[in-house]
């Protein structure tokens, strides 16, 4: 009974043309053989093309930190002084 509602919920919410619309805010590219059939799929494809997105911003921020650890000498580590008593 819960899976009805729920998969009715979703054909009322989501349809295949959405989703492209959405993801194409993260992705530009796209093959014919790439593009969802039905609800289910295009869920999918969406958490997919957005997981994408994300790891490239991640990809990037680690190359920036990477480059600026290398322009500055012993990167952004802090020296740690311990007095003993």
């Amino acid at each position: 009974m819960i899976d009805t509602l729920m998969m009715a919920y979703t054909v009322e919410m989501v349809s295949v043309e959405k989703v492209i619309a959405c993801a194409q805010q993260y992705s530009s590219f796209f093959q014919a053989t790439d593009l969802p059939y039905d609800i289910e799929d295009a869920v999918m494809f969406w958490i997919n093309k957005v997981n994408e997105h994300l790891k490239d911003i991640m990809e990037q921020e680690q190359k920036l930190k990477e480059h600026h650890s290398v322009e500055t000498p012993g990167g952004q580590k802090a020296l740690m002084v311990k007095y003993w008593r």
